[in-house]
């Protein structure tokens, strides 16, 4: 038998997937949320439109001249509404035909690469409409209504009755009137809508009973809470879109009269920037860096800016199939480089904020031209699974961005601001290195801390006693030793220009210490030095230290006796040098600050302090606030007096009782001096010290103790 007689004895039969199915399947991707205005924007952006706005309509329409009066008056109520200033192209409306929207793919300037999102819409809807130039298009997936899939009428045109058409759709083009200056009498005379609107029925419970897509009602409710919950991340929206710069969000509750303003946000360049530098995709270049800065205003709150830099560059690399560029973006604050709070759960983008990862652990925005899923909600990775060469690529197409476009732009940023910004806010831009972050983005970390520590260029450092700025592999660089309290660290800093030291001091706050200790552990460990060897350095100074950085040289020097007790090579240099503080004071004045070895000095709250309560030179300076444990220490491991007067001392108490002239007040204070001698020098009576004391003889033979 013939091959052609063999196939009409079988009957028909393959794999074959309805529409509604298709779409019910790909809404597991885009779950209702944000990923429908994130798409609509999305294509706004790929349309070069440089404003959109997202409408809810909660008004109802007319139910007269509809294709179908008697079956289609169910979608002429509460609505919501998406414009954009630029118009469709031929070629769009056949992209939207066209499910997987492979044309795309052949345009390396779209951000969207499936055309899959606007699917995303019928997580609300079973009857999306637009109008576009002259055209007012219905797209019936269900074929429920029309002959097919949807319907495209030419406004301009007639039927062939020679009725307008425009008119005889005059109830479907009735919620478009006067939106966004959209005219259906201009459109039928000929004049061109330079727009598009999209007009997305809510579903009702009635369609929820019949659609093949979802069996949930889109409610009042829950638009409102959509279009709201669009409001407060908006801002973010416009930060690395490459053409939209105004995004307005409205509510229309009974009449276009009654619009209410729910979000307005405008982006602005300054400086010498222009929108141009936001379009990285268009860019002709192999490769090239830039950098920007943009306003975003909210403009319902006059006081509400958003000010942002922003930091790009490109490889010579292009993905393959479609050669998209490779491409990564940084973003943060202006004015102190770091994040608000409310900003950090939105750290990835590919254009438009990821909803994954939650957190990158780095405290800026991330932009790349990333190889994402289908649904635009993940990055792809490849994996030991995977035999794919696609997926292969990808993943790596991935890693390219972070470590050779995002890795590059961050060290242009911290190279850029590291002049115009304190050290702590420059810091706000390092990355933090995390084992609970993704790992793909550890990977921008690794390639920064890399090039941090080892590249000669990098010089972002500022040291203590220098204004240049030096790099992390300058031999003269030193870095205080992570085990140092931060707050001593900024002492130490602080105190530093008093040092001799030839060496340039520098200090890494806690979280950028320890990604660095993580990532490249053993070139911090070469390059730190103990409290101990900082500490010997400055209290040669101490005299100085105490009168010009106070607080900073008291901060030094109680954590040295805080750690005396169990660090022998602390206490041997608080043995070594003077360094308590002493202040004179003559007649209620203060005077010159001195500096003393504890064991030249007396405990205030002692036997042998009560003795010289009429002068300061020998207590250590009120002012240096030591606690009770810390003076208790000054005692037990070196040396200060509580008993016995040290030989300084001596004749400056008979001065004092030679100045004195009430008898009473002498013998007052000359018996207990006299107790003292007696108690600790037996050579020395009472009677033998009054009789010097009366005769003028100021300095007794006490030999000096030790």
């Amino acid at each position: 038998m013939e091959s052609e007689d063999l196939r009409k004895e079988g009957d028909k039969f393959g794999q074959r997937e309805p529409l509604t199915r298709r779409i019910r399947t790909l809404l597991k991707e885009y779950p209702d949320g944000l990923s429908i205005p994130k798409e609509l924007i999305q294509n706004a952006d790929d349309a070069q439109a440089t404003e959109a706005c997202l409408l809810l309509d909660l008004r109802s329409h007319s139910s007269q001249n509809l294709i179908n009066d008697t079956e289609l008056h169910q979608f002429q109520g509460p609505a919501i509404l998406f414009w954009n200033n630029k118009p469709f192209q031929e070629s769009d409306f056949g992209n939207l035909c066209e499910f997987g929207g492979e044309t795309k793919l052949e345009n390396r300037k779209k951000i969207g690469k499936f055309g899959l999102g606007f699917n995303s819409v019928y997580n609300l809807t079973d009857l999306p409409q637009f109008v576009s130039k002259s055209s007012y298009c219905i797209l019936d997936p269900h074929e429920k209504f029309f002959n097919g899939r949807g319907l495209r009428f030419d406004l301009t045109k007639t039927t062939k009755d020679g009725r307008s058409i425009a008119d005889a759709l005059q109830g479907h083009l009735e919620p478009f009137e006067d939106l966004f200056e959209f005219s259906r009498e201009k459109v039928k005379k000929g004049q061109s809508f330079e727009g598009v609107i999209f007009r997305l029925p809510l579903r009702t419970s009635e369609h929820a009973k019949w659609s093949e897509i979802k069996k949930d009602e889109y409610t009042q409710e829950s638009a409102r809470d959509l279009i709201y919950m669009t409001a407060k991340f908006s801002d973010l929206f416009l930060i690395f879109l490459q053409f939209v710069n105004k995004f307005d969000i409205c509510l229309i509750e009974k009449s276009k009269l009654d619009v209410k303003q729910i979000a307005r946000f405008e982006r602005s360049f300054r400086n010498d920037s222009n929108s141009a530098m936001a379009q990285v995709l268009c860019r002709e270049d192999e490769q090239f860096c830039s950098n920007y800065q943009i306003t975003i205003k909210d403009l319902l709150a006059t006081e509400r800016t958003f000010d942002w830099d922003i930091f790009v560059r490109s490889s010579d690399l292009r993905s393959k199939p479609d050669k998209t560029r490779c491409v990564g973006a940084i973003a943060f604050p202006s004015k102190d480089l770091k994040l608000e709070s409310n900003t950090n759960n939105q750290l990835l983008f590919c254009f438009l904020p990821l909803p994954h990862p939650p957190s990158t652990g780095l405290p800026f925005l991330v932009n790349g031209s990333f190889a994402v899923t289908s649904s635009r909600r993940n990055l792809e990775v490849d994996t030991v699974d995977d035999r794919s060469e696609e997926k292969r690529i990808e993943g790596q197409w991935n890693r390219d961005i972070l470590q050779r476009a995002a890795a590059p732009a961050l060290c242009d940023a911290v190279l850029s601001k590291a002049s115009t910004h304190t050290q702590d806010q420059l810091f706000n831009l390092f990355p933090n290195y995390s084992q609970e972050i993704e790992r793909l983005t550890q990977l921008l970390s690794l390639t920064f801390y890399d090039r941090l520590t080892s590249d000669a260029g990098m010089k972002v450092f500022k040291p203590s006693k220098s204004e240049e700025l030096v790099s992390f592999s300058d031999k003269r660089v030193i870095v205080i030793s992570h085990n140092v309290p931060e707050e001593v660290r900024l002492s130490i800093m602080n105190c530093a220009p008093y040092s001799s030291s030839p060496d340039m001091w520098i200090s890494l706050n806690n979280r950028v210490q320890n990604s660095v200790s993580l990532f490249f552990g053993e070139r911090l460990k070469n390059k730190e030095r103990n409290f101990t060897f900082f500490f010997t350095d400055l209290i040669k100074k101490a005299a100085g230290l105490f009168e010009f950085q106070r607080q900073d040289y008291i901060t030094l020097v109680q954590h040295a006796l805080n750690q005396s007790h169990c660090d022998f090579e602390i206490r041997q240099t608080l043995q070594k040098f003077p360094w308590v503080a002493v202040t004179s004071t003559l007649n209620g004045v203060e005077g010159e600050v001195k500096v003393k070895f504890p064991k030249q000095l007396v405990h205030p709250r002692s036997n042998a302090g009560e003795l010289l309560y009429f002068t300061s030179n020998f207590f250590p300076s009120e002012q240096m606030n030591l606690t009770a444990d810390q003076m208790s220490l000054m005692c037990q491991l070196l040396g200060m007096k509580t008993q016995i007067l040290p030989k300084p001392a001596i004749p400056e108490v008979i001065s004092n009782l030679n100045g004195m002239t009430a008898w009473s007040d002498i013998e007052k204070h000359f018996k207990s001096y006299a107790r003292h001698l007696n108690t600790n020098e037996p050579n020395y009576t009472s009677a033998a010290l009054q009789g010097e004391i009366c005769r003028g003889l100021l300095i007794p033979k006490v030999e000096d103790e030790g």
